[in-house]
């Protein structure tokens, strides 16, 4: 082995442990934020359940008013996430974190992204827009958006969004959206 791929590999080495590094702080800032909500989305997915396997008895004002709590809890969950991503996870660009199992047997996954692409305005609603097209293309359900700051210098620098995702799908929706983040960093500039 020569010097230069000892050099090579001390770097890949020093990467690697870097990025695992990341990643445990960034687990650590998601964290109250995944118990949280886990603790709030579960309870009211089941009570819409409840009120939908209860076919004898159905309550159609009861299952509206489930279903708009279920809408307002993703809204103010997205909100938090987009805010959770800018003040606490700020170093980790973009990404997919998910709450395995909180909607049933499924889960919701929430993407997230702190880098706006200064200088080139339209790139990231590019990869969004990209994104949400092989989400519908694939059948996974976006269930709320959400920027923050709502306001000042730094409005909407980061954006969250709610997916459902089934078991088994959280790897892909990951990975095609890291995929597509990438794809517009290497890409020349439209702007």
């Amino acid at each position: 082995m020569s010097v230069n791929e000892n050099e090579r590999d001390d770097w890949r080495d020093t990467m690697e442990q870097l990025d695992m590094a990341r990643q445990a702080r960034s687990d650590v800032a998601w964290q109250p934020f995944e118990q949280k909500w886990a603790a709030v989305v579960a309870p009211a997915f089941d009570a819409l359940l409840q009120i939908r396997r209860n076919e004898y008895e159905s309550d159609a004002t009861a299952e509206a008013d489930a279903v708009a709590n279920l809408n307002d809890v993703y809204k103010r969950m997205a909100r938090e996430a987009a805010e959770t991503a800018f003040a606490r996870d700020f170093e980790t660009r973009s990404g997919v974190r998910v709450l395995a199992g909180v909607l049933g047997s499924d889960s919701l996954c929430v993407g997230f992204n702190n880098q706006p692409h200064e200088g080139f305005p339209t790139r990231r609603d590019r990869e969004l827009n990209e994104f949400r097209a092989w989400l519908v293309d694939v059948g996974v359900e976006e269930l709320a958006y959400a920027e923050h700051p709502d306001r000042g210098p730094y409005e909407g620098y980061t954006y969250a969004l709610l997916l459902w995702c089934v078991p088994g799908s959280e790897p892909h929706v990951g990975g095609q959206y890291r995929a597509i983040i990438l794809k517009g960093l290497s890409d020349p500039p439209q702007d």
